[in-house]
């Protein structure tokens, strides 16, 4: 009875330790995947928006822009209230893509998918597939109630270092 005793005990004691061990996990959980994309400060957003033709028309409804007519067709021009939000057009010939005064905060609404990256070696590379909300913070909230602002679908790659996953570099 001692003899299988002593080899219970040294079998709790390897597994104990053998999941204890330092090293970080080579799978990559959703959770895991939201909190390190989170965490980067490379999750930031550059504060344009593409405008649908209800944005377009809502934006007008609200005095945030006119529109008005040119050789090049209707383009839009920010009114003073628009200014309070918005700092400039892109050249709009080829869509409607407006410059925000302050980018919103991203967040990961929901991470839907992970799958193992092109030139991924040993799990190293993951693709995670994401929607990703936009929060607007202070007066800048205040588009969210004429502009339709709903979670994108995106694509982020994650690289496994020793100390955990980060968001890989263009």
């Amino acid at each position: 009875m001692k003899v299988f005793r002593g080899m219970l005990y040294s079998f709790v004691v390897i597994v104990l330790f053998g999941g204890c061990s330092s090293k970080p996990s080579k799978e990559l959980s959703r959770s895991q995947a939201k909190s390190a994309i989170e965490a980067s400060s490379e999750f930031k957003d550059d504060g344009k928006l593409t405008l649908e033709k209800a944005d377009v028309e809502n934006g007008i409804k609200a005095g945030y822009w006119v529109q008005k007519d040119s050789m090049f067709g209707p383009l839009l021009e920010l009114t003073p209230l628009g200014h309070k939000y918005f700092a400039s057009f892109e050249p709009q010939i080829a869509g409607r893509i407006v410059n925000c005064v302050k980018p919103p905060k991203l967040y990961v609404v929901e991470v839907t998918g992970i799958t193992d990256a092109p030139g991924s070696v040993d799990g190293n590379l993951k693709v995670v597939e994401v929607l990703v909300g936009a929060k607007f913070e202070g007066e800048m909230a205040d588009i969210t109630k004429v502009l339709s602002i709903t979670p994108t679908k995106g694509e982020i790659v994650l690289r496994r270092y020793d100390d955990g996953w980060r968001i890989q570099k263009e």
